[in-house]
């Protein structure tokens, strides 16, 4: 029996339909571990449950993907509102960053600087 007919969590990376679905931060996580690497979405939903503030907002993969950093202030989507507007105005507001070498480089090096200090 696949792990998704038996677990409780709204989102299962092992569930075909899982773009399909929505999942509010105050609902179930996925729980089976060393998944994280092949569905990085999964760690910025654990984030979320987290530090969201409104649990009656939702939030689908395709959102979770493209967040790069998860802070109190994150928000999901009103159910009671149009769907495709409030998804393409939050898509806009949430484009994942993407950092070059160099700057991980140098953001090793800060860190490694504030450590030592």
């Amino acid at each position: 029996m696949l792990r998704f007919n038996v677990c409780s969590a709204n989102l299962c990376p092992f569930d075909s339909q899982v773009e399909d679905r929505i999942w509010y931060p105050d609902e179930e996580v996925c729980k089976k571990g060393g998944i994280t690497e092949d569905y990085p979405w999964i760690k910025i939903q654990r984030k979320i449950s987290r530090k969201c503030r409104d649990p009656n907002k939702y939030f689908t993969v395709k959102m979770m993907r493209n967040v790069s950093r998860v802070t109190k202030k994150i928000t999901g989507l009103n159910p009671d509102i149009n769907y495709k507007r409030q998804l393409t105005n939050w898509l806009k507001g949430h484009k994942r960053r993407v950092y070059t070498e160099e700057e991980r480089r140098i953001f090793a090096k800060r860190l490694r600087k504030n450590i030592s200090n």
